[in-house]
């Protein structure tokens, strides 16, 4: 179309058009971007706070998760600013009744976002999950403005009433991080 033409009259959005420069400013691309999930089962301590060690990328478009030990997070690289979408799933097993079981993600080192499972007290308010071959799944999803540096982690917490320890559960279909930037 000729710029005369643009000029003269209205454009209709409706109507066909062949670009045969460059267009600019239009569209974009969710990154970064990535996705990791637990190598092997990860066994946490009861009533403790623990990082969930998503050790396997999948994807990272950017080398912005680190999947090394003690670390297992997502870091804004730089010139990445702007607002971010994150989800985490874990799906884990204990063989004791339960009451504070939740799922946190943790911003620059502390919580900012949780899923509480049941909060009860002692007694008919708690819930039994049976044995070791009876699994939980629960997930937690935000949506928040992070600055270049900002980093974002996992942490599970299960409280069972005869102390034992649970075992999250491994592979891509049982629990997962991931997170990529928002077009705005």
């Amino acid at each position: 179309m000729a710029i005369d033409k643009i000029q003269s009259e209205s454009i209709n959005l409706a109507d066909n058009f062949a670009f045969t420069g460059t267009v600019t400013g239009a569209g974009g691309v969710n990154t970064p971007a990535f996705r990791a999930t637990i190598g092997s089962n990860q066994t946490i301590s009861d009533d403790t706070s623990t990082l969930i060690a998503f050790d396997t990328e999948d994807f990272d478009t950017n080398s912005a998760y680190t999947n090394t030990s003690s670390n297992y997070k997502f870091t804004v690289p730089s010139d990445q600013a702007g607002k971010y979408f994150f989800t985490a799933r874990a799906n884990w097993s204990s063989t004791g009744s339960q009451s504070q079981t939740y799922i946190d993600l943790y911003k620059n080192g502390s919580a900012f976002s949780r899923y509480l499972v049941y909060n009860g007290t002692t007694g008919s308010g708690w819930w039994n999950i049976g044995n070791a071959n009876n699994q939980m799944s629960h997930s937690v999803n935000t949506i928040l403005n992070l600055s270049v540096g900002d980093y974002i982690q996992v942490y599970l917490t299960v409280n069972t009433t005869d102390g034992s320890n649970s075992i999250v559960a491994a592979g891509g279909v049982y629990s997962e991080f991931s997170g990529y930037k928002i077009i705005t």
